[in-house]
């Protein structure tokens, strides 16, 4: 893959040669003074945790006067692999943002299972399936892209391939968060059901508030220490304190719904609460 720019009979260019990448890396290139130069680049990261595998592909260029940019035309590879022995059914799905100004000629395409025919092309609609094992059954994604810009301006383009566990759960936020925003929380399914079927993750050791049911309440400024609104919404079946909680959802009690927040003392302003989930098991 290249990165090049040209002003005037100036030419620069960066490229990156065939084979294995890293995990994390950048390709770019530059010329001329700051705001009437060019510069372009082209950067890739890839990650998986718990819950979520994700490669992240980004497109970058300015154009601050006569002149040129571009990458590639290029390609690369991704392939998400199982490493359980257990099946690990997943989803698949692809989404990208697109910022800047002037016209620019970006092309992006996937080739999914690599087998030589585009299954989705930069401004057609959702990109998504599913696969029953992924131990079994690797996922290839190849990605083809170009991007060219003969006009002054500038655009930063980001495309997300994004697998996640298909084990039959559902997790949709509520916004109600009332802290300081020092507290993450986060809910999601987990790829290897062996244990847990679900993940409640906390920046801290917090108070997890676990329900059957919503039963939103208004916690009293005695307890906030402040005049912000401050909502429990699960009704407090569970209250569990650590820094995660998983949750095992056999088949004998779904279908159910479950509601999660977090409940949160910060030492000096008192207790504050999270966005909160509801989580369906079916």
């Amino acid at each position: 893959m290249q990165c090049n720019v040209s002003l005037g009979a100036a030419t620069a260019q960066q490229s990156q040669p065939a084979g294995p990448l890293p995990t994390l890396g950048q390709v770019s290139t530059f010329l001329g003074p700051v705001l009437q130069g060019a510069v372009t680049s082209m950067t890739w990261n890839a990650g998986a945790g718990t819950g979520q595998a994700v490669a992240t592909l980004g497109f970058t260029s300015y154009l601050g006067s006569a002149g040129s940019t571009s990458i590639g035309p290029a390609e690369i590879l991704v392939t998400f692999t199982g490493n359980s022995a257990n099946a690990l059914p997943v989803r698949y799905a692809a989404d990208f943002s697109l910022e800047g100004s002037g016209a620019t000629a970006s092309s992006i395409q996937v080739d999914l299972d690599n087998n030589g025919t585009i299954d989705w092309t930069l401004g057609m609609g959702a990109l998504a399936g599913t696969i029953a094992d992924l131990s079994t059954q690797p996922l290839q994604m190849r990605v083809l892209f170009r991007d060219l810009r003969l006009l002054p301006g500038s655009h930063s383009l980001r495309l997300n391939l994004r697998v996640l566990p298909d084990n039959g759960v559902v997790v949709t936020p509520i916004a109600a968060s009332c802290s300081t925003g020092l507290n993450t929380y986060e809910v999601h399914p987990v790829f290897d059901t062996t244990s847990r079927d679900v993940e409640a993750l906390s920046s801290s050791t917090e108070w997890h508030v676990l329900g059957l049911g919503a039963q939103a309440t208004l916690l009293p400024a005695s307890l906030t220490l402040t005049t912000l609104p401050c909502l429990l919404v699960p009704r407090p079946d569970v209250v569990l304190r650590s820094n995660s909680v998983g949750l095992q959802l056999p088949a004998a009690l779904r279908p159910i719904t479950l509601y999660s927040q977090l409940l949160i003392l910060q030492p000096g302003s008192g207790f504050r609460v999270s966005d909160g989930y509801i989580i369906t098991a079916w």
